[in-house]
């Protein structure tokens, strides 16, 4: 008959002698904060093994998100430097708009909502944006540039991404890529100007700016790289 004490006796693992500096340092670090039994800090030490095994080899990937969260956070610093200029202007029609002291009550009053809005976007924009960079470790490619447009521009950008995926017999083309080519052809080729976006750059202005990027770019290649072609 098995002996009940046995049956009882929780399973031990023999460890080799740790130094009290050591244990000290592994008890109080950051990682185990929160943690309240040994069973939680084992979990966080599991977690950490099976992250380390499942990004084994996938460095890249990982230098990858890091340069895709710096492009973010210079967007952020873009946008908050866009923003703050539009702030000062406003400011600046606030200002001109008090000293007109008898017709002046409804443009100050304009005024001022227009800088609260401008405020009030720039702050939402800020959060959004802050939201995309604690996400930005899970996510990559078009998942990042997704959550940053509105959900139903996303799903038509999709949906035409995946139809001339099948159309043209492509390998790989992402909603990203059909965006921006699309942006690049209409500013680079000025075939025709839709209301509300004029031509503000010459052709051989754009294609300096992308040379300094690409030394070896010319015209009829940055034509072609334009274009999306069978296979």
């Amino acid at each position: 008959m098995e002996n009940e004490k046995g049956k009882n006796k929780r399973p031990q693992v023999n460890a080799l002698y740790c130094p009290e500096v050591v244990a000290d340092a592994v008890n109080n670090h950051s990682w185990f904060a929160g943690c309240m039994t040994g069973a939680d800090k084992a979990n966080k030490l599991l977690e950490a093994l099976n992250f380390a095994d499942q990004w084994k080899g996938r460095e890249s990937e990982l230098q990858n998100s890091d340069e895709q969260i710096k492009g973010l956070q210079q967007k952020i610093n873009d946008l908050n430097a866009s923003h703050a200029a539009e702030v000062k202007r406003l400011q600046g029609e606030l200002e001109e708009a008090k000293t007109k002291a008898n017709s002046g009550d409804e443009d100050v009053k304009s005024a001022q909502a227009e800088k609260q809005k401008a405020e009030s976007e720039r702050d939402e924009l800020q959060r959004k944006l802050d939201k995309i960079i604690a996400e930005a470790g899970n996510k990559t490619g078009w998942d990042l540039v997704k959550a940053c447009i509105d959900p139903a521009y996303a799903a038509v950008l999709e949906e035409l991404t995946k139809r001339l995926v099948e159309k043209f017999n492509l390998d790989e083309l992402e909603p990203q890529e059909v965006l921006i080519s699309f942006f690049m052809q209409y500013y680079y080729n000025q075939e025709w100007e839709f209301s509300g976006m004029p031509f503000i750059m010459k052709q051989s202005e754009i294609l300096e700016i992308v040379q300094g990027v690409y030394p070896d770019m010319t015209a009829k290649v940055l034509r072609q790289a334009l274009q999306v072609k069978k296979k």
